[in-house]
């Protein structure tokens, strides 16, 4: 999906300065007209200005992409173009007339959006090839916001560039609070999302004021702060569209990538759903082709990585190998860690279907009785193998390396040296 990025959403006045502060002209802030609408990141863009009014005619034009230098281009009768190549998702680009007795004309500014060229990596957030660790604050050791510490080369075995980053500080977009204190109480996951190549962010509230709402927050591409305040960069998903046959809506929600093979460059989801009366199960939500497009989901009969129901006690986390979706599942009272891979979904078109995978069981004990804000998949070390990030409340995450995988004996976890994220 691609984005239309040439709206004027202010015009401000430009400060006198002292080069023309005694002017008397006043000047039509300028029109801006892209070379065509659509943007890609790495293609190159003309721009082209042309004046707001004939009197008086600009000499020159002064723009400015976000809070980079002021740069100005000479105008001949009036007109003048530049040419730009996008870098990330969201660029603010502010363009103003000059007189030549050197007034210089409010600023128009526009909001351009563009889109990957190719789809990012699996959890690469900021666009250099190494899936980065994503984190929610609002506990003892993080404040509010969503916390992205990038990741490494494959040598460092998990290591990750600390302090974080809280790219979560303009809000999500859909509480209308602009602060990071809207992602206090959700679950983050990322993932293909929105469609336009980069890896976006989904937020999911199992509980408060906002319970089974989420919202989708598209992927900057180079690991800054996110924009949800701009039209265009968030997609809120209300409270019902989770909802299953049973009336419950999930407890957590992971990324299922294609696990349904349907091809969709939007990613499904799987979600553990139920409640104390009905009991909890697994449910599989596909992605029918669109933002946020997920029907009512398929509830699954699927049991425990140790062949009970009690999924309200499991907590899951997924990751893209060559082979398709995997998923670690952790008890936490027990300190149970299995890992499923190749998980794939029939839908049998009845409301019914079914996941089959291959179990491995990485540890009997696993941090047992220890709770995580944040356990994140993904194979850091690039050995084909899935690896664990494992964020505490203090806001401490270790890295876990996983290895010789069985289906008779429990694998190989060897834990990284803990690092502080803030």
């Amino acid at each position: 999906m691609s984005w239309l990025a040439a709206a004027v959403l202010v015009t401000v006045a430009a400060p006198a300065t002292a080069a023309h502060a005694a002017t008397t002209t006043t000047i039509a802030a300028p029109v801006v007209t892209p070379s065509f609408p659509i943007y890609t990141v790495g293609t190159a863009v003309t721009f082209t200005f042309t004046p707001g009014s004939t009197d008086p005619i600009p000499v020159r034009y002064q723009y400015q992409f976000d809070d980079g230098r002021t740069s100005s281009v000479r105008a001949t009768a009036g007109v003048a173009s530049i040419t730009w190549i996008p870098a990330r998702r969201t660029t603010t680009f502010t363009v103003a007339a000059v007189a030549r007795d050197g007034a210089v004309s409010a600023h128009t500014v526009d909001i351009l959006l563009a889109d990957a060229a190719t789809p990012a990596a699996d959890q690469d957030l900021n666009g250099d090839g190494f899936a980065d660790l994503l984190t929610v604050g609002g506990t003892p050791g993080l404040t509010s916001g969503l916390w992205l510490a990038t990741g490494r080369e494959a040598s460092t075995r998990g290591r990750v560039h600390a302090p974080a980053t809280n790219i979560g500080a303009n809000g999500n977009g859909m509480f209308l609070t602009d602060t990071p204190a809207d992602f206090d109480g959700g679950q983050a996951i990322t993932g293909q999302f929105n469609g336009g190549g980069f890896q976006d962010v989904l937020v999911y509230y199992p509980t408060g004021l906002h319970a089974g709402e989420a919202v989708i927050l598209f992927g900057s591409g180079d690991g800054s702060v996110l924009q949800p305040q701009y039209s265009g960069n968030a997609q809120p998903i209300s409270n019902g569209v989770f909802t299953d046959l049973n009336g419950t809506n999930p407890i957590q929600v992971a990324n299922a990538y294609d696990a349904s093979g349907m091809g969709s460059p939007y990613d499904d989801l799987i979600a553990i759903n139920g409640d104390a009366g009905v009991g909890y199960y697994l449910a599989y939500y596909p992605n029918y082709g669109g933002t946020g497009a997920y029907p009512i989901p398929v509830q699954l009969d699927t049991p425990t990585p140790t062949g009970g129901s009690d999924w309200d006690s499991w907590t899951m986390a997924t990751t893209l190998l060559p082979s398709g979706t995997a998923m670690f599942l952790w008890n936490e009272s027990t300190g149970q860690l299995y890992l499923w891979e190749g998980i794939r979904f029939t839908d049998n078109g009845d409301m019914t279907g079914a996941i089959s995978y291959t179990q491995y069981q990485i540890s009997p004990s696993w941090h047992q009785g220890s709770p995580l804000s944040t356990l994140q998949a993904t194979d850091f070390d690039a050995d084909g193998v899935p690896d664990l990030w494992a964020v505490d409340p203090a806001g401490v995450v270790t890295a876990y390396q996983v290895a010789n995988l069985s289906t008779a004996v429990p694998a190989t976890v060897r834990a990284g040296q803990p690092q502080h994220l803030s």
